[in-house]
């Protein structure tokens, strides 16, 4: 097989939301305020792998697009190499974690917030949870975040019915595509996240045995 030698664009990552991580509590406004600067400050912000302080060091691609959805902060990613977008897709790269400035000022103007860098991670572990993992906008039938075309239909809270497109999707993200509806339905906050998916799991037991199989065959 040859090397996949493209650029890639990657869209709707998540890769913030609101909350209190390490020792640092980040708004709505907050979200806004790195959405605001985003086109304003003058320059790209770059992908990295891990958190790097490194000035010379290489961007893996850059951020197109800024914007919130609720209380999650997501962007678009561009020109993201091939090498890197395989990864991606075999999880070897699977969360993201931000880099930003508070109080940021440039060419006479104040930024409040401004993202500096989105840096993925593979081994290392996110301050940040609840986020989908990055899996979930790459294994998709054209790579542009469009899933494959199948419903499938489950049923929650008696009369609440949701649909998905499930098909060749492994579990987890089967189970992190519910657990997102029940949030946005309401059913359940988004800092509630986790017991949203174990909730899934416990009404689904073909999902949960499924789950159990395709963690242990990783592993």
């Amino acid at each position: 097989m040859m090397p996949d030698t493209k650029l890639h664009e990657i869209k709707n990552v998540e890769i913030m939301r609101t909350g209190k991580w390490n020792a640092t509590t980040f708004s709505v406004a907050d979200l806004d305020a790195m959405c605001e600067a985003f086109p304003q400050v003058g320059f790209g912000v770059p992908i990295t792998l891990g958190h790097t302080t490194d000035p010379g060091g290489e961007a893996f691609g850059w951020v197109s697009r800024l914007y919130r959805r609720g209380e999650v902060l997501l962007a678009d990613f561009k020109d993201v190499p091939g090498e890197l977008y395989e990864k991606i897709k075999r999880r070897a790269f699977d969360h993201c974690s931000i880099e930003c400035w508070f109080n940021f000022e440039r060419a006479g103007k104040m930024f409040k917030r401004v993202l500096k860098a989105v840096a993925l991670l593979g081994a290392q572990s996110p301050a940040v949870s609840g986020l989908a993992p990055l899996r979930s906008v790459v294994n998709t039938a054209n790579g542009t975040g469009t899933l494959f075309a199948f419903t499938s239909t489950f049923k929650m809270e008696g009369s609440m019915t949701n649909s998905f497109n499930e098909r060749n999707l492994p579990p987890d993200q089967i189970a992190d595509l519910r657990a997102k509806a029940l949030i946005d339905a309401g059913v359940y906050k988004p800092e509630q996240y986790a017991e949203a998916v174990t909730r899934i799991f416990a009404e689904d037991t073909a999902l949960a045995m499924a789950y159990a199989s395709f963690t242990s065959f990783r592993e």
